[in-house]
């Protein structure tokens, strides 16, 4: 580490979640423990980036940033707002401030929500996002074509066998 993550790298050195990214994108990907170090990989591969988007990264105070997102489960919200083990924040409350919240899936049917400091936000000021499956994919052949895609969709009333490693995985399922 740290390791460039490319459509043909494999999900045992570097996760299934980064190849199923560079495998559906073609995007600049690097993966490492040490986010410093991911990033340094990256800009050496491709001088030409322009944007840098790291998953998780809010717990990564050296890392420099413009922009934070905080995505946050609609549904959930957060929870009992404590942190891990008693909650399932990662960080506090206050890492809400002077970020942009992304509410995940379908807002409340209220057309307010009051923020952390008692401001009302219209709903039309909030981002949402959605999960929607979209196709299969082998991540251990992950250069297959369309049609050896294809035939591996299951039919009517074939089994089929669903992880997930989301956070909530109740949304997925």
């Amino acid at each position: 580490m740290p390791a460039l993550v490319s459509a043909t790298s494999l999900p045992h050195i570097v996760g299934d979640e980064p190849c199923l990214i560079a495998h559906m994108t073609g995007t600049a990907m690097a993966v490492c423990p040490n986010r410093q170090q991911a990033i340094a990989a990256l800009l050496k591969a491709e001088p030409d980036l322009q944007l840098i988007i790291a998953d998780d990264g809010l717990q990564h105070y050296a890392l420099q940033r413009d922009i934070e997102w905080i995505v946050v489960d609609a549904a959930r919200g957060f929870g009992n707002k404590q942190l891990l083990p008693t909650g399932f924040l990662r960080e506090p409350m206050s890492r809400l401030e002077g970020a942009n919240v992304i509410y995940h899936e379908k807002p409340s049917t209220d057309s307010t929500q009051t923020s952390r400091g008692g401001n009302k936000i219209q709903s039309t000021d909030r981002l949402t996002m959605h999960l929607q499956a979209g196709e299969f994919q082998r991540l251990w052949n992950p250069i297959l074509s369309a049609a050896q895609l294809n035939s591996v969709k299951p039919t009517n009333n074939s089994r089929v066998h669903a992880v997930s490693g989301i956070g909530y995985p109740q949304r997925f399922f």
